[in-house]
């Protein structure tokens, strides 16, 4: 399996956020990407929401490509937490295309020498 460093990132967006909708990844990934990460697996569709998030599967490969340096969030999928990480996740996608790394523990000035 060959994947791209947009597929790993949408892969960690997805750790990270937990839910996205689709629309939400438009201009990050194509409808293709996403599918091919849905048919590999690694990504599935809430079936209430409509939004996407990371499998196990999808989560034990992000675990080895990171060396286990992800977050282990439990799960919870209550109607008002995942509509609230919902639009956590569209102010973390939109920093994403700002160029902000969203992944970081340390501050991008402590990571230059400021």
């Amino acid at each position: 399996m060959i994947l791209s460093q947009r597929d790993v990132d949408i892969l960690k967006l997805l750790c990270w956020c937990q839910f996205i909708q689709p629309r939400d990844l438009r201009g990050l990934a194509t409808e293709a990407e996403r599918k091919n990460l849905m048919g590999l697996g690694l990504v599935r569709r809430h079936e209430k929401s409509g939004a996407l998030l990371l499998t196990s599967k999808g989560q034990l490969l992000l675990e080895h490509l990171l060396d286990g340096a992800v977050p282990q969030i439990t799960r919870a999928y209550h109607s008002p937490l995942i509509e609230r990480r919902i639009r956590v996740s569209r102010l973390v996608v939109a920093a994403y295309h700002g160029g902000v790394d969203p992944f970081s523990k340390i501050p991008r000035w402590e990571r230059n020498g400021y």
